[in-house]
């Protein structure tokens, strides 16, 4: 006598209250999903350890795939690292880009460590290395995705500064210079955050500066400050009249 086929599991007859729970433990990490590849594709050699039970899940269906992967972008710290010296690259953008408007207006808390001070250098200055320029212009595209990003209530960008022997002296790799401007438009526009910190500032690094570089230092904490009260201003919500012939 043939043994009866065991039938799938009827996983989307469940409550959607337990599928929730089933996605929170296979996609929900106590860490910050850390991103350190470059998106240049040639310098993506280092492999990652991870299980495979949560992509498997996400590839099932379409149904779950929806579900599973507003789990994925509502309940994760996504961090992102310039330490791929020397391409500059923090891979921000090509993630942003890559998972689509949907998935971008689910994130809610981002994590960006930036280990060079000048980042918003402008396309066209030649004396800057090719790649910095490159990696400045893609950080400015990921501002303007992250405009899409309704539910971005965390947004931390830790920048550390860095003083570097030239001629000497100790020279101060500032933080905000001319070519912020356009960096500072485009983040104040992300606005309705719960959180947001751009650095941790220290006072001794001001001791450590010249008057001049004492002075330009103070304004860029000035400038951070305004960019906070700016970036954590209630959202907006867009009201529409319905406008009646009578």
């Amino acid at each position: 006598m043939a043994s009866p086929r065991a039938s799938p599991f009827p996983f989307l007859s469940l409550p959607p209250e337990l599928r929730n729970k089933v996605y929170f433990h296979l996609l929900h990490f106590t860490k910050p999903i850390h991103s350190d590849r470059t998106g240049n594709r040639e310098f993506c050699h280092r492999p990652r350890k991870s299980s495979n039970a949560g992509c498997a899940l996400i590839r099932t269906c379409k149904i779950i795939a929806v579900e599973a992967t507003s789990v994925l972008y509502r309940s994760n710290k996504f961090r992102f690292s310039n330490r791929t010296y020397p391409y500059f690259d923090i891979g921000i953008y090509a993630f942003l880009r890559s998972i689509g408007p949907d998935n971008r207006a689910m994130i809610r808390h981002l994590i960006i460590e930036i280990l060079y001070a000048d980042v918003f250098s402008i396309e066209g200055e030649e004396h800057l290395e090719c790649n910095k320029v490159r990696w400045a212009r893609q950080f400015l595209k990921a501002m303007e995705l992250l405009q899409q990003s309704h539910r971005l209530e965390i947004f931390e960008i830790n920048v550390k500064p860095l003083l570097i022997k030239n001629g000497g002296e100790d020279e101060y790799n500032r933080l905000f210079s001319d070519r912020t401007a356009k960096g500072i438009q485009e983040m104040s526009k992300i606005k309705g955050l719960r959180g947001f910190t751009i650095l941790e500032w220290k006072d001794e690094w001001l001791e450590k500066l010249g008057r001049k570089r004492k002075d330009e230092a103070i304004v860029a904490r000035d400038t951070i400050q305004w960019l906070r009260k700016e970036m954590t201003a209630p959202k907006v919500e867009a009201v529409s009249a319905k406008l009646s012939d009578e």
